[in-house]
């Protein structure tokens, strides 16, 4: 969304700073002991009405929040089903829970089949101890940009275990801010957001910021408040960022914040439209030098009409988000080449990815331009027809300034 060097929310930031003069900077410490503020809970009440929670609660990051969430939570009868390829932050929350591994249960990205294989075998483990399942899933998963099938998903949980046994939680950090009304996320935008336990809101990304919300029931926030240890034992978020995360919102609530998303998503498709064209295409020598886009990039650019040009609007009722994965074995050597035609990317391998799936991750912004998009697909051409692969040892020198 481009917030982040966004002038209107510094001078609105500065504002409220210069308002609240006699503030201290920092919170001074954990929310449970001096570090809490009216500032912390008006900015919890905001959250909560704009995402059409219940309650909001606080977190210095996403990781934090994840961790707190699904190592306290699920009790050592339960079972959490996760997506293969939810956030490290999850896993970590899982590894410090007190539920065993063997109730810990993964399922295949995305595979609604296996999900309901899964969940069936999970609420049978569950009816003999009186237990519960919970599930984990992300509503834009970070590496691979494509959506989970969330109204699928829980018509499977609502036919198979019942409402007051389990628990939903969908990490929303590459979502809100850019999907459903003002920024307010996929389950939002879906009409799901009634049907989803607990939902995470972060900040570092499209609101320009720090910090997270985890938005839940008036009771999973008692909870948490009492058992997170990384909310209990943590210096609190500054006030600082409590401003700009006001600001902020205000921002994403003016038609300017819808436009940023409108642009974001034009890019994006624009971008896959051109690097479709580039798939299959080898180099000179037949060498082995080809990119890719993952399967599901492909289905939705496949099945729905490409842009003329001066649209704005996405062809899609869910857009595609503007994570695009360029999959290909030489993956530091294309975001070298990149990185020295002055394009900020990095190459993503293994243990961050599964072996064999190597890519070179972009990220559109909404301050991007088609001139832009266009420059970087061919250099992504160049960098195939040119045949060389020069290295695989990292990036070199830096560049003085990045396009993308």
């Amino acid at each position: 969304m481009g917030l982040a060097r966004s002038k209107a929310l510094k001078q609105d930031t500065i504002k409220r700073m210069q308002d609240h003069g006699n503030m201290l900077v920092g919170s001074t410490g954990s929310r449970l002991l001096d570090g809490n503020s009216e500032e912390h809970e008006q900015l919890e009440l905001r959250l909560a009405q704009h995402f059409s929670a219940q309650s909001a609660l606080l977190f210095n990051s996403g990781y934090d929040a994840n961790t707190s969430m699904l190592s306290v939570m699920p009790q050592p009868n339960d079972v959490v089903l996760y997506d293969e390829l939810v956030h490290a932050s999850m896993h970590d929350g899982m590894r410090s829970s007190r539920i065993p591994s063997s109730r810990r249960i993964p399922f295949k990205h995305n595979d609604l089949d296996d999900f309901t294989v899964k969940v069936q075998n999970a609420w049978k483990a569950c009816q003999t101890k009186a237990a519960n399942v919970f599930v984990a899933v992300e509503s834009v998963y970070s590496m691979d940009g494509d959506i989970c099938p969330l109204p699928q998903l829980i018509a499977i949980l609502n036919k198979h275990v019942p409402q007051n046994s389990r628990c939903l939680i969908v990490d929303e950090a590459h979502a809100v801010g850019l999907y459903g009304l003002n920024g307010s996320g996929i389950c939002e935008a879906m009409g799901l957001q009634d049907s989803v336990d607990v939902r995470l809101a972060t900040f570092g990304k499209a609101f320009g910021c720090s910090g997270a919300a985890v938005l839940c029931s008036d009771l999973v926030r008692l909870y948490l408040i009492n058992y997170a240890r990384p909310l209990i034992y943590s210096t609190a978020l500054p006030h600082p960022a409590l401003f700009t995360i006001q600001a902020a919102l205000d921002l994403l609530n003016t038609p300017d914040g819808t436009l940023r998303a409108q642009h974001t998503f034009f890019l994006t498709h624009l971008f896959i439209e051109r690097l479709h064209g580039l798939m299959g295409k080898v180099d000179a020598t037949g060498g082995s030098k080809q990119v890719q886009l993952p399967s599901d990039i492909q289905k939705r650019l496949e099945s729905n009409p490409s842009f003329t040009g001066k649209q704005k609007e996405h062809p899609l009722s869910i857009p595609q988000p503007p994570i695009v994965p360029i999959l290909t074995s030489h993956a530091h050597d294309l975001a070298k080449y990149l990185v020295s035609h002055g394009y900020l990317v990095r190459p993503i391998v293994y243990p961050t990815v599964p072996r064999g799936s190597e890519r070179v991750r972009i990220c559109i912004h909404a301050h991007n331009t088609q001139e832009q998009v266009f420059g970087l697909t061919e250099c992504v051409a160049k960098w195939i027809e040119d045949g060389k692969v020069i290295t695989e040892d990292g990036f070199g020198g830096q560049v003085e300034k990045a396009k993308l």
